[in-house]
């Protein structure tokens, strides 16, 4: 079969491997013993799946390294857009490799978009086959804004630039481990400032979402200090959920709400921490969002815009594991869209009803309601306390 090259060559080497697939397979059902010990189902193997699969692996590695090489060829020629096409389709063939995160991070420098240029330096190193130089790139990037002093200064209220600038300093301290200690009264006039920014829409959808990735993978590293992290992940959930007053509201914040959320249905543990329990509005406000909600419960898990933007995404691995991402939403409607989410927030809400210990529970009349407990009877109780 190796000879054999060209379209002829293909379709004969094809008819060649099912025919030896039909003889080992027939080997195998008539005399079990002979071909296990000739190893006839290693062949099988090796000959009918596991070649072809290789094969079209390195295709697609190909084609994803000629994707990421004309996109740079166009951004070196200014041609943004093209590029940003070009890398975004090598991520379609491969979700999973690091390298076309890093090139759309620098498209972001280049235009100065510093949120997102992080979030995908991040998104780079967050991926089972990360790309090295997204590591030296993010902390050179960090390193530059503590360095020019970049949001570094206090304020009672923020902009919504100055927020994202103050943000990102955090972030910058806590991946260098850089005077760590003194970030307290920073985070507190975060927290003060956010809600105000989300209800007043100064933040889009996809800002907090980058916004909630960026925690999330700060989460997850062994040398970062992740109490500093969970104070601004719980911020931020609670701006989101004070802000989504309705169905508008709703659709505009569902994205950034159910990346959290996906997540803490994983880490359950957190719930009981003061970051969350001082915070009672989160768990009255997802009641309330998921009351507001009036769809049905889907028999299999679709992927939402912020689900296929996120693929691949380590963090949230173990809950994207359950959906499907055989196809995006974009051919849906913006009302399927909404139905989606909200099927899918709904989902969570039920799962974690059905945790041993929640802050929400779903009574018979089919209506969710928060568990009022305080630190102490939430430290020390062997399941949900009910006042």
């Amino acid at each position: 079969m190796s000879g054999c090259t060209g379209e002829n060559g293909t379709a004969g080497a094809g008819l060649k491997r099912q025919e030896l697939c039909r003889l080992l397979s027939t080997l195998l059902l008539s005399d079990l013993d002979f071909a296990l010990d000739k190893k006839a189902e290693q062949d099988l193997w090796n000959f009918a799946f596991r070649l072809p699969i290789q094969a079209l692996q390195n295709k697609a590695k190909e084609q994803k390294h000629c994707l990421v090489h004309v996109g740079d060829l166009a951004r070196y020629r200014g041609q943004s857009h093209q590029a940003e096409t070009f890398y975004r389709r090598a991520l379609d063939l491969s979700p999973n490799n690091g390298q076309p995160y890093n090139q759309l991070a620098l498209l972001e420098a280049a235009s100065g978009a510093k949120l997102s240029s992080v979030f995908y330096y991040m998104r780079s190193l967050a991926v089972q086959f990360p790309f090295p130089n997204a590591a030296t790139n993010l902390q050179k990037l960090f390193s530059n804004f503590l360095s020019d002093g970049f949001g570094g200064n206090l304020k009672t209220r923020h902009t919504a630039f100055e927020y994202i600038q103050s943000f990102l300093h955090v972030h910058a301290r806590l991946h260098l481990s850089s005077e760590v200690g003194k970030l307290e009264c920073m985070l507190g006039e975060l927290s003060l400032s956010l809600t105000a920014l989300v209800i007043a829409e100064r933040l889009d959808s996809w800002q907090l979402v980058e916004m909630a990735g960026l925690c999330l993978f700060a989460w997850e590293q062994p040398s970062t200090a992740q109490g500093p992290v969970l104070e601004l992940l719980a911020g931020l959930l609670s701006a989101c959920l004070d802000g989504a007053l309705g169905p508008r509201d709703s659709a505009r914040l569902g994205p950034p709400i159910k990346v959290v959320l996906d997540w803490l249905l994983f880490h359950p543990p957190l719930f009981f921490l003061d970051h969350f329990l001082r915070r009672p509005q989160i768990w009255k406000g997802l009641c309330r969002l998921l009351n507001d909600f009036n769809t049905h419960l889907p028999d299999k898990w679709k992927s939402s815009t912020e689900d296929w933007e996120l693929r691949g995404f380590l963090p949230l691995a173990k809950s994207h594991s359950q959906l499907d991402f055989s196809a995006d939403d974009s051919s849906l409607s913006e009302e399927e869209v909404y139905q989606l989410r909200a099927s899918r927030l709904l989902r969570l809400g039920q799962s974690f009803s059905q945790l041993d210990r929640s802050l929400i529970f779903l009574g018979e009349d089919n209506v969710f309601y928060p568990v009022p407990c305080d630190l102490a009877a939430a430290a020390d109780s062997p399941g949900p306390c009910f006042l």
